[in-house]
């Protein structure tokens, strides 16, 4: 608590021999308090209470003055004969009053509080006076006055303005040069300090729950794909592991060659089209139109090559309109097909075909560990799915997290530098 002694040796409470040259280093949590010390620090060195209440008490004597010369002014215009209401001076009296209602003020303990009020007067007092500088009441002014004072040189109104105003910057200048009005900002920014702090609290618990779900998944996920392992490692089920994982490469293969007769026949798409509505009858055009790889596969005649050697007459006879890209595109596929493409790909079909009813044709018992197999490969495929969406949550919260102690550095750092430009005290805060 070395920012309290000294500042108890400031006040002369204590007295120690020798300054400390170091850093104090405070908790966070004593921040507030040790704002609460700087503020009646600055409170006793500058005796601000005391100049706070002669300020307000001079602001009352100036606006009971300035209201019982108002009212003398207004009686020396009717008794002279003028038609007040109809003159500038009445709306800038009016004016006036209502800016004297600023200061019709009870006690003021807070010093907060009459620095907002000092604004509201500044801001009404430009305003004042630029409404007397507009008018001619500015230089017209000598019949309200007493024949003592007639050759005064300044707006009475706007010298009573002005005394207000110097009283006014005068005990700015004081809460300016004090420090004052810095602390209701320090308090802000320990609000907000707080705030993140919690914020990082709730952060850093939500980690350590991610990273107790991420390790609790990623256990059952080494138990089971140890399972999968003693399953697959069984001598006695090698062969089905074999046959089983040749399967999935026939089923892939198969898929990819689907994939590339859809292909080769999306370059006909338009015209087969075209043809098909020319010649209802022909339903194997739809059938391709629809199913490409299924239709090959089940076209034994390959009638499929009659029809595509029609199309290639009707192009080379113009009666199938197309741009030179696609006329030349469609001529190179049916070349293709015409060479055999088309009945390699149904005849390999086949074959995989044959292929797989082999290894499909498997015991009963296979059957039941092929279920098993199968029933390990898809809770190991889940657990490490479930273990993947934790960790990658993980990892965001934990950039969060390590985002939100930064800021905390930072702001941190703000508040040292701000307290120590302020008050000529190094600090170095604790969390």
């Amino acid at each position: 608590m070395g920012w309290l002694i000294k500042f108890l040796e400031k006040l002369g409470v204590v007295q120690v021999e020798e300054a400390s040259t170091q850093i104090d280093s405070i908790h966070f949590n004593d921040l507030d308090e040790l704002i609460d010390l700087k503020e009646q620090e600055l409170l006793v060195r500058y005796n601000l209470k005391e100049e706070m209440l002669n300020y307000t008490n001079k602001l009352k004597d100036k606006r009971w003055q300035l209201e019982c010369k108002i009212d003398d002014w207004e009686k020396k215009i009717k008794y002279l004969g003028i038609d007040y209401r109809s003159q500038e001076i009445s709306l800038i009296f009016n004016e006036t009053r209502e800016f004297l209602e600023l200061m019709a003020f009870y006690e003021v303990k807070d010093l907060n509080k009459i620095k907002l009020l000092n604004v509201k007067l500044q801001e009404s007092l430009d305003h004042l006076q630029e409404v007397i500088g507009s008018s001619s009441f500015s230089y017209n002014y000598s019949f309200i006055l007493p024949r003592e004072e007639k050759q005064v040189a300044i707006n009475p109104l706007a010298k009573e303005l002005i005394e207000i105003n110097l009283a006014r910057e005068e005990f700015q200048s004081l809460l300016s040069k004090s420090g004052y009005y810095h602390i209701r900002p320090l308090r802000e920014r320990i609000v907000a300090l707080t705030q993140i702090q919690d914020q990082i609290k709730q952060l850093q618990i939500e980690v350590n729950n991610k990273a107790q779900r991420l390790q609790a998944v990623q256990a059952k996920q080494k138990e089971k794909e140890e399972e999968l392992d003693l399953l697959r490692n069984n001598p006695e089920n090698a062969q089905i592991v074999i046959d089983k994982n040749k399967k999935v490469e026939i089923d892939h293969k198969i898929e990819e060659l689907s994939d590339q007769i859809i292909i080769f026949f999306s370059k006909f798409k338009s015209a087969l089209s075209n043809y098909a509505e020319k010649n209802p009858a022909e339903t194997l055009v739809q059938e391709y139109l629809n199913d490409p790889s299924g239709s090959l596969f089940k076209d034994e005649g390959l009638a499929i090559l009659s029809i595509l050697r029609n199309l290639q007459e009707q192009i080379i006879a113009g009666k199938i309109t197309l741009l030179v890209e696609q006329n030349d595109l469609m001529m190179q596929q049916i070349k293709l097909a015409q060479r055999g493409k088309l009945e390699e790909w149904r005849d390999e079909y086949h074959y995989l075909l044959q292929q797989e009813k082999e290894v499909t044709q498997i015991k009963s018992t296979d059957k039941d560990f092929i279920l098993r197999l199968e029933d390990a490969k898809y809770r190991v495929d889940h657990f490490t799915k479930q273990a993947l969406k934790i960790q990658e949550d993980f990892v965001q919260s934990q950039e969060t997290l390590n985002s939100g102690k930064e800021k905390l550095k930072q702001e941190l750092e703000l508040f040292e530098n701000t307290f120590q430009k302020i008050f000529s005290q190094e600090i170095k805060v604790r969390i």
